[in-house]
């Protein structure tokens, strides 16, 4: 359950998610370390309402970028 959970992991479990929704987009990888595992860790303890609501709001923003990214 979420409510347990800190503000830092949250901020860690959408790092995940964009991390996640970058790599889905492109050719990019997620370079596993620490800090990766870390925010991954932190997204696998999210219910599954909040890790479809951060990977949907991830997805926004990469693809957002990415197409304001193809226009320079």
């Amino acid at each position: 359950m979420d409510k347990k959970l800190t503000q830092t992991e949250f901020g860690r479990a959408f790092e995940w998610a964009v991390g996640s929704s970058i790599k889905k987009h492109t050719a990019a990888q997620i370079i596993e370390n620490p800090f990766s595992k870390n925010a991954e860790n932190s997204y696998r303890k999210m219910s599954e309402k909040t890790k479809d609501f951060f990977t949907r709001a991830a997805d926004i923003s990469v693809l957002h970028i990415l197409e304001k990214e193809k226009k320079h």
